[in-house]
């Protein structure tokens, strides 16, 4: 099905079929203003490349030891998007994950594509992508969510420790605090490794005394798990 959009001077049209933008007519050159998708020559008009841009090598790549085959620009062109609002002003499409597509895309997403005219007298069309990572609730938010787990784990190694180690002595207490910081890796260490990598955090030192350090931790260490995912190919920095 085809969704339209209307302004003074131009009109356009969306297909739910790939999100593509399939014509923009200029009302007062009364011209197509993008390729009318002549099949002769080239039967698309502006399709939406997710998630490779290009050819991979040999159609196929590899992810955590598992190879996977993907098509010249991805699927996302060839799929049907469903509607997610339509008014005066903008179209939204969202093309989810599904069994289908974790056989060549391993991932949990939700690719939004909005199309709008600004105003009633704009010449140009905005289109906007957003991609959510349905894998960690709320997706949007993953850096807050991890924040929030390696603070509880932080949290809760220093109450263990504090509670098992003797108090009076300096020592004890440089005892007790390397004792947390090493809970603390261990216990993110593990919580990372739950059902996927295992990342390896390299800390010199990290003192944890108190709330502050504590959110210093957690934010230290959504930072090395982000870098770690990143040298993987991951990550949302």
């Amino acid at each position: 099905m085809n969704r339209v959009l209307e302004n003074n001077n131009l009109k356009v049209t969306i297909s739910d079929a790939g999100a593509e933008l399939i014509s923009v007519w200029d009302k007062s050159r009364n011209a197509e203003r993008i390729w009318r998708g002549d099949s002769a020559v080239w039967g698309r008009h502006a399709p939406i490349l997710f998630p490779f841009v290009g050819k991979v090598a040999g159609g196929k790549y590899s992810y955590r030891g598992r190879e996977y085959k993907m098509t010249s620009h991805g699927f996302a062109r060839d799929r049907q998007f469903e509607l997610v609002s339509e008014d005066g002003g903008s179209v939204t499409h969202v093309l989810r994950w599904n069994e289908e597509s974790l056989t060549v895309y391993p991932f949990e997403f939700a690719l939004y594509v909005k199309h709008s005219l600004e105003n009633a007298d704009s010449r140009s069309v905005k289109v906007e992508w957003r991609v959510v990572n349905e894998a960690v609730e709320g997706g949007e938010d993953m850096r807050s969510q991890l924040e929030r787990t390696y603070e509880s784990l932080a949290k809760s190694a220093i109450r263990a420790y504090e509670r098992a180690q003797p108090k009076g002595t300096e020592a004890d207490a440089v005892d007790a605090q390397q004792r947390q910081t090493a809970a603390v890796v261990a216990a993110a260490t593990e919580k990372a490794g739950g059902g996927g990598p295992t990342y390896q955090f390299n800390i010199e030192k990290m003192e944890v005394r108190d709330d502050q350090d504590v959110e210093r931790v957690a934010q230290e260490l959504y930072y090395m798990t982000e870098r770690e995912k990143r040298s993987r190919g991951g990550g949302s920095l």
